[in-house]
């Protein structure tokens, strides 16, 4: 009984499909290697969708885990986006009323026009302050 690696048994998987001097090249030498090359082409497609089923179905769950333990940090980042653009639109706005916030002498609403009348005013009055110190102070000497 010859071997399956036997050439004269035909060019086959179990000898790397060689064709040798003994083989007669035909439509029947051809569509047997063919059929027993599309036999196991067959078998290897059918694992490789399988198998890309597989990889599909596990990339899915892992996304949807991924969402499940990512969705709610992502909502609360979202919110603080949404809140901080009302926050900066009312800002910009000038939403916000002066009267919301307390004045203090470092902190008053006036242009720099406003501002320069109010400080050379107070320089004229530290002025009269002082000459109206000087003056009740010689009053009250001489008097």
């Amino acid at each position: 009984m010859p071997s399956p690696s036997d050439p004269s048994l035909g060019p086959s998987k179990s000898n790397g499909y060689r064709v040798t001097s003994a083989n007669e090249l035909s439509d029947v030498l051809w569509n047997a290697v063919l059929g027993d090359v599309s036999l196991r082409l067959a078998g290897v497609e059918t694992k490789a969708q399988g198998y890309d089923a597989l990889v599909a179905a596990g990339i899915g769950v892992a996304l949807a885990r991924i969402d499940e333990g990512l969705a709610p940090a992502a909502q609360q980042v979202q919110d603080i986006i949404t809140r901080t653009q009302a926050y900066l639109t009312q800002l910009q706005g000038s939403a916000i009323s002066a009267s919301l916030i307390a004045p203090t002498p470092d902190r008053l609403f006036l242009s720099a026009a406003q501002a320069a009348a109010i400080a050379d005013l107070l320089t004229r009055v530290g002025a009269l302050e002082t000459r109206t110190t000087s003056s009740r102070s010689f009053y009250l000497a001489t008097g």
